[in-house]
């Protein structure tokens, strides 16, 4: 539930975040917290904890007129209108607890979790009783509600978990909801919201997230500083060099760093800044670096540069061809060959199909791929078999030739509806291993759930959906390190 589009005319909200309660500590369900966010020991790590000791919210995002107000030695936030606050760094997170100490009043309280795009579940007290409910794509829906479980004006622990469908609701370790959920909202952050002035007034204190530890805790991941404020939008390594890479972002720039990301410097610009690149492509000679922009329409221009950057060339795919059309590739992909010789593909927002063999020096379209639509995602694997996805408007299409594109086999993936597929990856090692990143369509509207990467071990004979930890936002595939089993994915916009 993201703020509740209600009127309240002329309203004063306080929300209170007690820093030393007019109460005794008996009087309150004191909970163990670790000293900071990291792990705590007990196989949970602490993802956002803040007990408000320090008199200020610097992990929230507050509204203008919020304002930290002491009063009889109690510091709490006070508003004048909608009590509505979020931690500034989202928990884009499916399993986890977000536990915290609550003395109610009147109005109306909302616990978010699971918050994104929109949709999540709200814990909702209001005088008298406590609801858990759902909101997914502007449609409600009340899962559970009981009698309010303990007396206004008492400190009491509340929290709220859930593992996939299961959600759970604790008052004082006592479970007091526990549902299945049908329909579930996997993955998002928190919230809280305070409705219901003037008299509307609530404290909150010892507020924690806590989540199993995974993998993902324990990586040993380094993070280096990006060329710019901006969203990198692809990055490629040199195959001759780990250490150099290419990265591209906004405004129609290609950046290069040789310390493994420690430092970066911007390559010539080669097209207008308002276009993406969105693509990078390096045979294992590094003889030409590739690039593909792409606009608005989701079509762009595919350039080559032989001299690591410094000058480019924009290719043409067909003589026949004018310039707009030149400029609707929306995939590419570069298939290494035996002595040096590379094999470059790329298909338009037509359904056509071209390929090289030259380096880009020649193009031929090739006939055979049964669909108009735009081609959103190509794949090779090392046994030959060619991997194309179409765009549908949420009816998207899986093909798959084993002779260079002559004719093409539909794959059937079972995926959810209103989904497209955008990104494709076929292990290097094992061409019968593909994977299958998926997009909503339209954005915004597809179905709730995280279940977005597909994997097929047969070739595309049979897929199987994989879950991941995110919200259902799309899902672009970057592929394996050598001599690293593990799948590297991101997902965004």
């Amino acid at each position: 539930m993201t703020k509740r589009t209600m009127v309240y005319g002329l309203m004063v909200l306080l929300l209170m975040l007690s820093l030393a309660p007019a109460c005794t500590p008996s009087a309150r369900s004191e909970t163990p917290t670790a000293a900071a966010n990291g792990p705590t020991g007990s196989g949970e790590t602490v993802l956002l904890r803040d007990d408000f000791e320090a008199g200020h919210t610097a992990q929230w995002d507050l509204q203008a007129d919020w304002s930290v107000v002491e009063e009889g030695g109690n510091r709490y936030l006070q508003a004048e209108s909608d009590g509505w606050m979020s931690p500034l760094d989202p928990i884009i997170r499916s399993a986890y607890r977000l536990r915290l100490d609550l003395r109610f009043w009147e109005g109306e309280l909302l616990l978010g979790y699971r918050e994104s795009l929109g949709s999540g579940y709200g814990l909702h007290l209001m005088p008298g009783a406590m609801a858990l409910e759902r909101h997914v794509y502007g449609q409600d829906e009340e899962l559970a509600s009981i009698p309010l479980p303990f007396a206004t004006g008492e400190w009491h622990t509340l929290e709220i978990s859930g593992t996939l469908a299961h959600l759970q609701v604790l008052v004082d370790e006592a479970v007091v909801m526990d549902v299945e959920d049908e329909a579930p909202w996997y993955s998002g952050s928190v919230a809280l919201h305070l409705m219901g002035g003037p008299t509307a007034r609530a404290d909150l204190d010892n507020i924690q997230v806590l989540a199993p530890i995974t993998a993902a805790d324990e990586s040993p991941w380094v993070q280096t500083a990006g060329p710019t404020a901006a969203a990198i939008r692809t990055i490629e390594l040199d195959p001759r060099d780990p250490d150099t890479l290419y990265a591209a972002g906004p405004g129609g720039r290609l950046y290069r760093s040789t310390d493994a990301g420690a430092n970066w410097s911007p390559l010539s610009r080669f097209t207008r800044p308002w276009m993406f690149i969105v693509d990078i492509l390096i045979p294992p000679d590094g003889s030409a670096l590739y690039a593909r922009t792409q606009d608005a329409d989701f079509g762009g221009c595919l350039y080559r540069s032989a001299d690591e950057g410094e000058s480019w060339q924009m290719l043409s795919v067909s003589p026949g061809l004018d310039r707009w059309e030149q400029c609707s590739l929306t995939a590419a992909v570069l298939v290494p060959g035996e002595g040096g010789a590379n094999t470059l593909l790329a298909g338009d927002r037509e359904g056509r199909l071209y390929r090289s063999d030259d380096g880009a020096e020649t193009w031929s379209e090739i006939g055979g791929l049964p669909t108009p639509r735009p081609i959103n995602a190509l794949a090779v694997g090392g046994d030959g078999v060619w991997w194309a996805a179409a765009a549908g408007e949420g009816q998207g299409r899986l093909y798959r030739s084993s002779d260079d594109g002559a004719t093409w086999q539909e794959m059937a993936m079972g995926q959810p509806p209103n989904t497209d597929v955008i990104s494709l990856f076929v292990d290097p090692d094992d061409p019968a291993l593909v994977y299958a990143g998926l997009s909503i369509f339209p954005e915004g509207e597809g179905p709730p759930g995280t279940q977005h990467l597909y994997r097929s071990r047969d070739g595309g004979a049979s897929w199987q959906a994989l879950e991941l930890p995110s919200p259902p936002w799309d899902v672009h595939l970057l592929g394996r390190i050598p001599g690293d089993d593990a799948l590297y994915v991101y997902n965004g916009f």
